[in-house]
């Protein structure tokens, strides 16, 4: 057998599924933890004292920057404020569905 010394040798033995499955996989990047594996965020709503509704995201394993960003982004998406508090993002009203469907645009995997 002759040795493989590039992508393209490789291709050849892949059946046009996997090759397909291996461009879907590189497609969507997966955000790992501190511990190796994908995080695994919660997306949830909840009710405030004063009867408000909040949308928060629990689960990162993650820089505080990036955090930072992430809110930026997602404030700016949804349209309302939010914050950053021990590891979640909280953003006024519920936007549960919009945030779990650009997280997972992101790559994230979402409950």
């Amino acid at each position: 057998m002759a040795k493989l010394s590039s992508l393209e040798d490789l291709q050849v033995l892949l059946s046009a599924e996997d090759l397909n499955a291996a461009k879907a996989n590189l497609a969507t990047p997966t955000h790992y933890g501190y511990d190796g594996k994908p995080q695994r965020l919660s997306v949830k709503a909840e009710r405030r004292k004063a009867g408000k509704i909040v949308t928060v995201i629990t689960g990162f394993q993650a820089r505080p920057e990036e955090l930072a960003r992430l809110l930026q982004a997602l404030k700016k998406r949804v349209g309302a404020g939010g914050s950053l508090l021990d590891n979640a993002l909280e953003l006024q009203g519920d936007h549960s569905a919009k945030v779990a469907a650009y997280l997972k645009e992101q790559g994230y995997v979402v409950r």
